[in-house]
């Protein structure tokens, strides 16, 4: 069964399959007075949005059904916050979205802003001591030593492939 509401002096069809609400793209772009075609391309290009765009089937008569491009209510809000319109109601609308958007994920990006400050610092703190360092003998030949050590592991581990592949194999 196909249901409307009243939309920014507008009527939007809408309807519930499989537990989804699907709305009438068509009828929301008349509300919003923007070119229908030019944002079901732009829901279809999206690979956000366009897993929730799809032809459903509407009651657009009393026993009439048609197939139309609808959006499921998952994806509907995100293609709405980004659709350009000059309806006054509507950029309110979108305001109080981006508010009601803003209370529910705040702070969950400043923690890693904080983390990569604190790693930028950490990484220059790091620069600076190396070159300090740099300048005493003794901690030259320590860096020097600790890549020789390298080495050999590297060497080691290469040998003991070798040796292992030579008694692993079938004669």
């Amino acid at each position: 069964m196909t249901n409307s509401l009243d939309f920014l002096n507008g009527k939007i069809h809408y309807t519930l399959i499989n537990g989804d609400w699907w709305f009438r793209v068509d009828d929301l772009c008349a509300a919003l007075k923007i070119d229908a075609g030019a944002q079901k391309k732009r829901i279809r290009r999206s690979q956000i949005l366009s897993p929730g765009g799809s032809k459903q089937t509407l009651q657009v008569g009393e026993k009439q059904s048609r197939n139309v491009y609808c959006i499921n209510e998952k994806r509907v809000y995100m293609w709405l916050a980004g659709v350009q319109s000059k309806q006054p109601d509507f950029v309110k609308w979108q305001i109080e979205l981006a508010d009601m958007l803003y209370e529910n994920l705040k702070g969950q990006l400043a923690p890693i802003s904080a983390a990569a400050i604190a790693r930028k610092q950490e990484q220059e703190r790091i620069a600076k001591l190396e070159d300090e360092l740099s300048k005493d003998p003794r901690y030259v030949e320590l860096v020097a030593s600790k890549q020789r050590m390298k080495g050999y592991g590297r060497r080691i581990s290469t040998l003991a492939n070798k040796q292992a592949t030579l008694f692993n194999s079938p004669s």
